[in-house]
């Protein structure tokens, strides 16, 4: 068996096409200037791998430093042979520093998934409440192309006036007055033409998503303040974040899928790419992600996909429904979301507390109980 000095020999001489998106992955911290200049930012570690324990030559048994900052495992793709991946990696006994050699666990791989993804954030009770969404189809072509019809026929008979597909919907747009006094396509739109229209829209999300071809993700954090400086607010974002996606790529791994990540391009898009990229450099990314690849999250007009423009849809529908229930805790009694996450079927969420603890819930209905549990805000829900 032939070895290597380094990685770059070993792809060289693998001869692969650098232009395809897994081998593009896996290339990306051969510099060690990339690699150097990379930090490991995520701070928790999901609570099935905190109970995991592995056993050293001399008789340790120990928890690894899952977070700690480490050369990526290598996953190429080779036209003719597949999937090229590594299946072992060394770690250190923290006891007496002897080499642990791990098996890897490696998933099957059946095809990529697309995931789209869309943030709001609300300030309300002195909070500032943040979440992220993550939505993709893992239903058939034709059903993905059914939804979009339908999707683009609504718009149509919403805004007659142009093509579908050369406006984009954003629900803040859309509910304001104002914003659709000001856009020529829209003018003719009134409050319950929009509220009946939006409700069909909702309906036909639910639809897709109880045949369990559409999914949908949502994070959901709320600081204990709503004057956040930079680093503050970055954690806060960053956390919220980061506990969503790692249920997403293991929930698609699980399933043999690949993902690949698109985002709202926003113009302040560095952190959350930093926050992947050092993931990516942990022993806790190597046995989450079981051997496929990830994206790295690639940062796109709106207009790139439909799917983004459902994800723009959930967060607004979930920030808007916490953000209403922080206005009633500030005396607003009145204050009654128009839509709520239940016309959308079930969603997976994680629920980050002002502690950075994650908690999971699959809930047809927003979980306020669990969100607010001992909480002043549990009263008004």
């Amino acid at each position: 068996m032939k070895t290597y000095d380094n990685i770059n020999e070993l792809i060289r001489d693998l001869d692969l096409d650098l232009g395809h998106w897994i081998n593009k992955e896996a290339t990306r911290f051969t510099s060690k200037k990339e690699y150097d200049k990379t930090e490991v930012r995520i701070k928790n570690v999901p609570e099935e791998f905190l109970q995991k324990k592995f056993e050293c030559p001399e008789g340790h048994i120990f928890s690894p430093d899952w977070l700690k900052k480490r050369p990526p495992v290598s996953v190429f793709y080779e036209k003719d042979k597949g999937f090229l991946r590594q299946k072992a990696v060394n770690i250190k006994c923290p006891k007496c520093d002897s080499d642990v050699e791990v098996q890897l666990p490696q998933a099957e791989y059946k095809t990529d998934l697309d995931i789209y993804g869309d943030e709001a954030l609300r300030t309300v009770d002195n909070k500032k409440v943040f979440v992220y969404s993550f939505v993709s189809f893992s239903g058939s072509n034709l059903f993905q192309s059914s939804f979009r019809n339908q999707f683009l026929n609504w718009k149509k008979n919403l805004v007659p006036s142009i093509p579908p597909e050369d406006w984009i919907f954003h629900m803040t747009e859309i509910l304001s007055g104002s914003t659709r006094k000001k856009t020529e396509h829209l003018e003719h739109l009134d409050f319950h033409k929009v509220k009946a229209e939006i409700d069909r829209l909702l309906e036909l999300i639910k639809t897709f998503n109880e045949k369990r071809n559409l999914n949908i993700y949502s994070a959901i954090g709320m600081s204990a303040k709503a004057e956040l400086n930079a680093e503050e607010r970055r954690h806060f974002k960053e956390n919220a974040y980061n506990s969503c996606l790692m249920r997403v790529v293991a929930q698609s791994v699980n399933h043999g899928l690949a993902p690949r990540f698109y985002f709202e391009k926003t113009g302040d898009d560095g952190w959350a790419k930093n926050l992947f990229d050092g993931g990516r450099l942990t022993l806790l990314w190597t046995y989450l992600t079981k051997g496929l690849p990830v994206m790295t999250p690639d940062f796109v007009k709106p207009s790139y996909n439909f799917l983004l423009e459902i994800a723009d849809i959930v967060s607004y529908v979930i920030a808007r429904k916490i953000f209403c229930i922080g206005k009633r805790v500030e005396g607003k009694e009145d204050k009654t979301a128009l839509f709520n996450p239940s016309q959308l079927g079930g969603i997976r969420y994680t629920l980050t507390d002002a502690s950075g603890n994650w908690n999971y819930e699959f809930s047809k209905d927003f979980p306020g109980k669990e969100m607010f549990k001992n909480t002043e805000w549990e009263k008004f829900l």
